[in-house]
């Protein structure tokens, strides 16, 4: 037998777990099993494993566990019988509840959910979960999860509801139908119709074809929409459905491509009909975003064939107990598994495990014992205020309710309370009192914006938690959103963009400014090193190590952290009742329809508990340290309104904008590396060396400890001080990080002080291990003794993109880039695309040509091309020029390397060498071929400014978009070349905003919506 059963004697019994109190009664040898039951099922569950009584325990009634043993034990006959066993136990469980018909493996949300929450117990749970317990779970009231279904139903009938307005006649209701209905219907349907609730059974192939007859059984599903469409001789049928989100994520995309799945099957014998592989989200402004398919079958087909019979077969499932599970329906059940398993695997999701040094500050503590625990720079040293703000919010209308907000003064590290104001509005009431309600937050909210400007205190805004980080920004944006030509609504959104900016620095900003009518995009031109808004829930999590698994909860910060701390007797008192102002318990308050005044309390003792919060975080730190400057790594500046730019074209602007968001990013993650060192007091990411002697003035010899292809790596660009050379000590990574990169990016060399050093990397001899550093030392270097090397971030772009993007806005009209990207059919007579097999004559007539491919080689050969069919100079340029760009040196280097040119053809390269411009325009009738960077071409439209009327051909790699600009604007030809599927923005993930979509796909592919009059008036 398999190790998951133990079999004993008759007089023996299986060791029980607590769920058996639920059963039977433990006595001395003896289990005393549920009534009614038979001796040989008594003995069968006797010899179930604790994960199977489990199980045993969701079934309700004794019927349905009579039945339930007696499933086992016909299947324990079979098996000796035929001498067939399963290899585990629990796998045949599974098959046996199934078969009984006592549970259905998915409903329409759990593939969603499994891809969501990542996590295979939760099928698991789900596969084995008892109907009367679901309905149950159903019957809970209105909580923030029934209301989010329940927004869903909603949003479903707006959308019907639009639908029948454009098309009244062709929206078909099937609801209720049966399957073999739904199919004729789908049969004979006409193009143009519209279908909406049809419900199928899974086919019987698709269980033969993943092998899983008689061991899972998929609940009918039923796709939102059918549209069908015209392809050919058959009808496609277009699955789309309805999210009421603002943004699609991949488990809705794996839900649809699941129904074009499962419904391909059901038609595949029909001739007539096929299953589009393009399906389509509705998302909550009405929009239909389009999707392939194609990518994500292989992901289902491995879903079903791999992971889901080993999640069923296996009885130790991988697992994980995080914030993301708050909301699950089994999150009580892991916490308690998980309380008994406090060991490095729980430990790890607790506090960030350290993967490389396979340890974590958690490992080291005393059980039950709060500890401060590494350092931040997420949280202020010191503030003069504190700005405490928290809100409710309706998660089915999407708008908040209720808020609150103080400005606490600190004195002599005491919070002193001003007046907490708080307002809410009744669920009932319509949108003008949000607005209503959003005016008075808007107006608060600046005041105290401008009494910590006048008085130049230092402060910092805090909320508790995360969701009303995200609550705030975006009501905000919903106001910011309301059109309307009305003097109060115009105020409320003035102040409404100015919170939204003096609070927040994310890509959500770009919201700010949805459309190309607005007349000026204004968005923030300044950058903090630390944080305005800081969330304290995330601050806990990062630095508070309390000894409970998984993630912390509200009553755990309440209990372990904040009520041992508070010295205040009333306040303590007060706040006992916490689990109150939990926001899922104020909203749950909320729509019982209780005062106002409850819920204003709510959220009044909300901001109270949030300042009990940073005084105990305070106290908490003091005890771990002398100098609470050595774990709050960066001082809180004086309160300044944030800075802000505008621009009048909207993309413009954005792409002001995401350069700086890239660039603080790229500098978090280079910083985050000694930030990273000083909190381990451990060095993995700085690189380790032993200083030898000096060899010439300014020149050292270090022998390398450690990280030496982190060395070699940072060796390849020698002709700036790459690196920062700091005492192997905390203090000296200490002033590695307060660094302050940001503000000398694009300075070659940088001196500061003495602590702080940048050094140039003059060689590496791997053979010796030794480096060699270049540059003004300031340390006073002894033999022998350990440094460390960090790199520095060095952009010397930046500034000059910004520049130039200014420089654009400015000429408007007259600029190039502009007029190509408005519209691309008017700049262009004869847009061609190079293709295989294209007479190749054809392309030197048109005006723009896109060729896709790894840039340099395939840009070179095709300037080979170019250059030797070329006949005549276009304009009035006595000599035919034509540029290449790339973005940077190595890139235009390494292309006209590959470029092969008749002898008549010349070829500059502006990088290497400083060329005359009276040279270049002296050289008549012989095309010249002249490489540079973006800045290059950029210096050379300044020097010859009116003398000279740009490039008569410009070919740019497609990250060198700016140097359009040097293009002839009247005759001149554009070639655009590279990855199309190389995104402007490579280095990050940002939520893609559906009315932006030219910000984050290629320049290739903006070129071809344009060229397809898709958002040619976007600009």
């Amino acid at each position: 037998m398999n190790d998951n059963i133990e079999l004993r004697k008759n007089d023996e019994v299986g060791e029980g777990s607590k769920n058996d109190q639920e059963i039977g009664a433990k006595g001395e040898g003896l289990t005393v099993y549920p009534q009614d039951l038979p001796k040989e099922l008594r003995d069968l569950y006797g010899r179930l494993t604790s994960e199977a009584k489990f199980y045993f325990t969701y079934l309700k009634s004794n019927e349905e566990k009579k039945m339930f043993l007696e499933a086992v034990l016909a299947e324990r006959k079979r098996q000796r019988k035929t001498g067939v066993l399963f290899i585990n136990f629990f796998a045949s469980l599974v098959v046996l509840l199934i078969v009984i018909g006592l549970i259905v493996i998915s409903e329409k949300t759990e593939e969603q959910e499994y891809y969501f929450l990542d996590c295979e117990k939760l099928l698991k749970l789900k596969s084995t979960q008892s109907s009367d317990e679901k309905n149950a779970q159903s019957m809970m009231g209105l909580t923030f999860r029934a209301a989010t279904r329940q927004r869903g139903r909603n949003f479903e009938v707006e959308i019907v509801n639009e639908l029948k307005r454009l098309n009244k006649e062709n929206v078909i209701k099937c609801v209720k139908e049966s399957n073999d209905f739904n199919i004729n219907l789908l049969r004979d349907a006409k193009v143009g119709q519209i279908f909406y609730q049809m419900s199928f059974k899974v086919h019987e192939s698709f269980y033969i074809k993943f092998n899983l007859k008689g061991v899972i059984e998929i609940k009918d599903f039923r796709p939102d929409f059918i549209i069908v469409k015209e392809s050919g001789d058959v009808k496609s049928l277009m699955i789309c459905d309805a999210k009421s989100s603002k943004m699609v994520q991949r488990s809705h995309q794996i839900q649809v491509a699941l129904y074009v799945y499962l419904l391909s099957l059901i038609i595949q014998d029909i001739p007539e009909l096929n299953v589009s592989d393009t399906y389509g989200i509705y998302l909550s402004s009405f929009d239909l975003q389009e999707f392939s398919v194609k990518d994500l079958l292989p992901e289902i087909e491995n879903f079903f064939s791999e992971i889901l019979p080993r999640i069923i077969k296996s009885s130790n499932l991988p697992w994980h107990y995080n914030s993301r599970c708050n909301n699950c329906v089994f999150t009580n059940y892991c916490r308690e598994e998980a309380k008994a398993k406090i060991d490095k695997k729980t430990v790890k999701q607790i506090i960030k495990y350290d993967e490389k040094l396979k340890s974590s500050f958690y490992l080291k503590m005393k059980p039950w014992h709060v500890q401060f625990v590494g350092a931040t720079t997420n949280f202020p040293q010191r503030t003069d205020h504190n700005l405490l703000i928290s809100m409710s919010w309706d998660p089915l209308l999407l708008r908040p309710f209720g808020w609150g907000i103080c400005l606490y003064a600190i004195d002599n590290e005491k919070a002193i309370k001003q007046r907490i104001k708080c307002k809410s509005i009744s669920n009932n009431e319509p949108r003008k009192a949000f607005i209503q309600l959003m005016n008075n937050f808007t107006d608060l909210l600046e005041k105290c914006f401008k009494y910590l400007k006048k008085h130049d205190l230092r402060a910092c805004a805090f909320v508790y938690s995360e969701k009303e980080k995200e609550y705030i920004q975006d009501s905000l944006l919903d106001i910011i959103s309301i059109e309307s030509t009305e003097t109060d609504i115009i105020e409320l959104k003035r102040k409404a963009k100015s919170c939204l900016f003096n609070l927040f620095e994310d890509s959500k900003l770009l919201l700010a400014h949805k459309h190309h009518k607005y007349k000026l995009t204004e968005l923030p031109d300044e950058w903090r090193e630390i944080p305005r808004l800081v969330v304290l829930e995330q601050a806990i999590r990062e630095n508070v190590a309390i000894c409970v698994p998984g993630f912390y909860r509200f009553t755990d910060i309440w209990e372990q952290l904040v009520k041992p701390k508070l010295h205040d007797q009333e306040l303590l008192n007060t706040l006992y009742p916490i689990k109150q102002i939990d926001l899922n318990n104020i909203y749950s308050s909320w729509n019982s329809a209780v005062p106002k005044l409850q819920i204003n309390n709510a959220h009044s003792l909300r901001i109270q508990f949030g300042s009990a919060v940073i005084n105990a975080y305070y106290e908490l730190l003091k005890e771990s340290t002398c100098d609470i400057a050595t774990k709050l790594i960066f001082e809180t500046p004086t309160f300044t309104f944030t800075k802000t730019k505008s621009f009048k074209n909207h993309y413009l602007g954005k792409l002001y904008f995401f350069k700086q968001l890239e660039a603080k990013a790229d500098y978090e993650q280079i910083k985050s590396e000694r930030v990273r060192d000083y909190i381990r007091n451990d060095i993995v990411d700085g690189i380790q060396i032993r200083y030898e002697k000096s060899i010439k003035p300014k020149e050292w010899i270090f022998s390398i400890l450690s990280n030496k292809q982190k060395l070699i790596k940072l060796n390849s660009n020698q002709y700036y001080e790459q690196v920062l050379l700091v005492e192997d000590s905390p203090e000296g990574i200490l002033q590695a990080i307060r660094f302050p990169d940001m503000k000398h990016m694009d300075h070659q060399v940088v001196q500061l002080d003495k602590i702080t050093t940048s050094v140039r990397i003059q060689n590496i001899d791997l053979q010796k291990q030794k480096v060699y550093l270049k540059g003004t030392v300031k340390l006073n270097l002894d033999k022998d003794k350990t440094y460390l090397l960090y790199e520095r971030y060095v952009n010397f772009n930046l500034n000059k993109v910004l520049e130039i993007l200014c420089e654009i806005d400015n000429r408007g009209a007259n600029s190039v880039f502009m007029n190509l990207l408005k519209n691309t059919n008017d700049w262009c007579s004869d847009p061609i695309t190079l293709k295989e097999g294209q007479p190749k004559g054809e392309l030197l007539e048109g005006r723009l040509q896109i060729i896709s491919g790894q840039a340099s080689p395939t840009i070179a050969s095709f300037i080979t091309w170019y250059l030797s069919s070329l006949h005549k100079p276009t304009g009035e340029n006595t000599n035919h020029i034509i540029g290449v760009t790339a973005f940077s040196k190595t890139a235009i280097e390494k292309l006209l390397e590959g470029i092969s040119v008749p002898k008549q053809v010349k070829i500059f390269n502006l990088v290497n060498k400083n060329i005359p411009l009276d040279k270049v325009k002296g050289i008549n009738e012989k095309p010249i071929v002249i490489g540079g960077t973006v800045w290059d071409w950029d210096k050379i439209r300044k020097e010859w400014k009116d003398s000279w009327t740009g490039c008569d051909i410009m070919i740019i790699v497609q990250d060198a978009s700016l140097a359009i600009e040097c293009l002839n604007p009247e005759t001149g030809k554009l070639i655009i070349g590279g990855d199309e599927e190389l995104k402007p923005f490579i280095r990050r993930s940002y939520p893609s905003f559906q009315d932006h979509p030219l910000l984050f796909e290629s320049i290739q592919k903006c070129m071809n919506y344009s060229l397809k009059n898709i958002n040619n008036n976007g600009m």
